[in-house]
């Protein structure tokens, strides 16, 4: 029997099956997210059509659990229905995207190692070529010989990949520098990271967004913050920064801990990077230097790719861009008292006087638009929170704080019309 990355028709038949491997249900849903994983390049290391020719192959053959060691859940009834599905929903699909990669002369771009800067891949060029599926050629400059390959992406991106010294013939990998001819760089990284996962990863730059520099006062303020954040996030795997990257990329999109809004944090660690001296502008708490650039690269990284950003499912605002709350109708009551509410929304209430009683109120902004007030109920029953409605439709208003917030129907109960 064939291994799960054997070549011919039997590997990429394998190939196709793996992400089925915990599936239980081979449902039409299934069928969806594969004929998409085929098509966009996802996690499938093919083309469309070694794929469309593998199923077509596999449905012809008796039995298919004897072509593949993948997905032996199933019976070979299961497996053979399944993909006489995928193979028509493929073709309904048609006409599919172009290659990942196409080769273009180098001829045509003379200033091939002169682009944009976006990322390397630390690996020979044979590495990268295997990947590409086009080899690397000699282009000659000023004296020099460089070995250089130029591809359109599928999204239409111009890229240059120029090897190091060394190139094919090093003992040692040598970087391979991925340059920007044409295109915007963010759909280029994109299209990279989905071509080289794991030990052939594409490792991006940062790139500069910012226009003005921002003050350092300001700047050390801003990543006081994020180092403070850091202590309450889950432990990093600090060698590759994963551990910690999505903890700390979503508290700076949601602006939960870190509520100033992700071009102000950006701005500040990609200034802090360029300038050096994380550890002489903030606290360490136990981090050395190469720790801290990790991480803040990373997310750097992470906030280019999820652009556009994300609009907040909460943004805090002041007490007084709420004038009149304590009159705003009512639109729902939480069974939960300020702490625990400040806790699922990650903002703190400040108290303010109500009618004379000091009282903890919350100001928050919705994704939506609606602008609401968080008034802790301040007499002798259980703990409570009424959620009014300062701005925005009501009927909006409560739909959008019930799914963002996550609180159950026993935790909130609409008032009114909600």
């Amino acid at each position: 029997m064939s291994g799960p990355f054997d070549g011919g028709w039997r590997g990429t038949l394998n190939i196709v099956l793996y992400p089925l491997i915990f599936t239980k249900v081979l449902h039409d849903g299934e069928v969806r997210r594969l004929a998409d994983m085929c098509l966009s390049g996802d996690a499938m290391a093919t083309s469309a059509d070694a794929v469309y020719e593998a199923v077509c192959t596999a449905v012809q053959t008796v039995p298919i659990l004897d072509s593949t060691a993948v997905a032996d859940q199933f019976t070979d009834a299961d497996l053979r229905d399944f993909l006489i599905r995928l193979r028509d929903r493929l073709d309904a699909l048609r006409p599919w995207p172009g290659p990942r990669f196409a080769k273009l002369p180098l001829a045509d771009w003379p200033s091939a190692t002169h682009g944009t800067l976006i990322g390397e891949i630390p690996h020979w060029d044979w590495r990268v070529s295997r990947v590409i599926d086009y080899g690397f050629d000699d282009l000659s400059e000023g004296g020099t010989t460089t070995r250089t390959l130029v591809v359109r992406t599928r999204t239409g991106q111009i890229l240059s990949f120029v090897a190091a010294d060394g190139g094919r013939g090093a003992d040692e990998p040598t970087n391979v520098a991925v340059r920007l001819l044409a295109g915007e760089a963010v759909d280029a990284i994109r299209q990279l990271d989905l071509s080289f996962p794991g030990g052939d990863r594409f490792i991006a730059v940062p790139m500069d967004h910012s226009d003005v520099p921002m003050p350092k006062s300001q700047q050390r303020h801003v990543l006081d913050q994020i180092l403070y954040t850091l202590q309450y996030l889950r432990p990093a795997a600090l060698r590759t920064g994963s551990g910690r990257l999505p903890d700390l990329v979503n508290a700076i999109l949601d602006r939960t801990m870190l509520s100033d809004g992700p071009g102000i944090y950006y701005a500040a660690m990609n200034q802090a990077l360029a300038d050096g001296g994380l550890l002489r502008a903030s606290a360490t708490n136990g981090y050395t230097e190469e720790d801290l650039r990790r991480i803040m690269s990373s997310t750097l990284l992470a906030l280019d790719r999820m652009r556009p950003w994300r609009e907040a499912p909460f943004v805090r605002r002041t007490i007084h861009e709420a004038e009149g709350f304590a009159d705003a109708p009512a639109i729902a009551r939480i069974h939960r008292g300020p702490v625990a509410v400040a806790e699922r929304l990650w903002h703190d209430f400040e108290t303010t006087l109500v009618g004379g009683v000091p009282t903890p109120v919350l100001v928050v902004q919705l994704r939506s638009g609606e602008l609401v007030a968080l008034v802790a109920d301040t007499g002798n029953g259980p703990p409570a929170v009424t959620v009014r409605l300062v701005k925005g439709d009501r009927a909006t208003a409560f739909r959008q704080f019930r799914v963002l917030s996550r609180f159950g129907d026993g935790d909130l109960t609409p008032i009114g019309e909600a």
